[in-house]
């Protein structure tokens, strides 16, 4: 039985009012309305407002299995049918494809014709310019072989002229040569004397000038080594009073920083709690990385002492200290300060 409104789900309404089953003599009009508008008739009806009374049709499960039967035969042959039209519609479009592809093909030769065409037409006029450029070729060989015989005679002639006036032009300037060196030789014989004369000059002048530059180096270097002497002597004393000074800025840095470590020994001592696993003898190295102003930028355990609890209690006492005691001296702390080791052993 198929009910419009499922009266079970919703209380409010009575079940008096239920009509009675001789109502299935609508059956027939139902599968007619069926039939023609489609079967969304029986489909799951929109929630609307309850009416007051509820009509119920008794329906046979035979004849609702027929009247899906044919809606799917209905929907089958639709479907088939727009199945074919696909089928005709694709092949009238390969059919077009087709007859596009033989076309631009047809195009293509045509094409292909055309153009070896035009490349015979070209190889042609190229032979011919050809033909044509050798023959003119051959004709300006010919006149440039005349016009070398020519050339070539006419350097020859004067190439003959140009050894008879070198021939002249050479003797002329042998005998100008001839002349030239008697002249140089009595020249240079003259200079060679004059020469004589002025080197015995100057080896006299050289040998005054030796003895003066001796006599002035030897004073020199006598002044020279007693000066070299006074700077040494200077220069020790200078550096043995460096030296000093150096010794008393490190005996005084010494004292400073042995102070300086043991008040910051002890404030980590006071800020220090001793974890309940530590033992006598344990020590751990830290290194503490301090500001100018005595605050605390860092604290690591760099050598442990094999007792997390103890190291960590050292690193806590350290990190409580507000203000680190610092040298004012910004050398030493830099130096010494900064960053520096401390060994935090509690007996000591």
């Amino acid at each position: 039985m198929v009910v419009k409104k499922d009266w079970q789900e919703k209380r409010r309404f009575d079940r008096s009012y239920i009509v009675p089953a001789a109502l299935s003599g609508f059956l027939h009009l139902i599968v007619l309305f069926a039939v023609v508008y489609g079967w969304d008739f029986f489909s799951e009806p929109k929630q609307i407002a309850a009416p007051r009374y509820i009509n119920a049709v008794m329906v046979d499960e035979g004849v609702l299995k027929a009247v899906r039967e044919k809606k799917q035969k209905q929907q089958d042959e639709i479907a088939k049918k727009k199945k074919l039209e696909e089928k005709k519609r694709k092949a009238l479009k390969e059919k077009r494809r087709q007859q596009q592809i033989a076309e631009r093909k047809k195009e293509q030769k045509r094409k292909a014709e055309q153009k070896r065409k035009k490349a015979e037409a070209e190889r042609k006029k190229q032979e011919r310019d050809k033909q044509l450029a050798l023959k003119r070729k051959k004709e300006r060989e010919k006149k440039e072989r005349e016009k070398k015989e020519r050339q070539k005679k006419e350097r020859e002639k004067k190439e003959r002229e140009r050894k008879q006036e070198e021939l002249e032009k050479r003797k002329k300037l042998e005998q100008q040569k001839r002349l030239e060196q008697q002249k140089k030789l009595k020249k240079e014989r003259e200079e060679k004397a004059k020469r004589e004369r002025q080197l015995v000059e100057e080896k006299r002048k050289r040998r005054e000038d030796r003895s003066k530059k001796l006599l002035e180096e030897s004073r020199k270097a006598e002044q020279e080594r007693l000066d070299r002497e006074a700077a040494e002597k200077n220069r020790i004393e200078q550096e043995r009073a460096r030296r000093l000074a150096l010794e008393a800025q490190r005996l005084a840095d010494s004292s400073e920083i042995d102070r300086y470590m043991s008040l910051i020994q002890k404030r980590i001592r006071d800020k220090w709690h001793k974890p309940s696993s530590s033992r006598a003898g344990m020590k751990v190295e830290l290194r503490i990385k301090l500001l100018p102003t005595g605050e605390l930028l860092d604290v690591e355990v760099i050598r442990s002492s094999g007792n997390g609890a103890f190291d960590n209690s050292a690193v806590s006492a350290a990190r409580g200290i507000v203000k680190y005691p610092v040298p004012d001296n910004q050398r030493l702390f830099n130096e010494q300060f900064r960053r520096f080791r401390l060994v935090f052993n509690p007996k000591n």
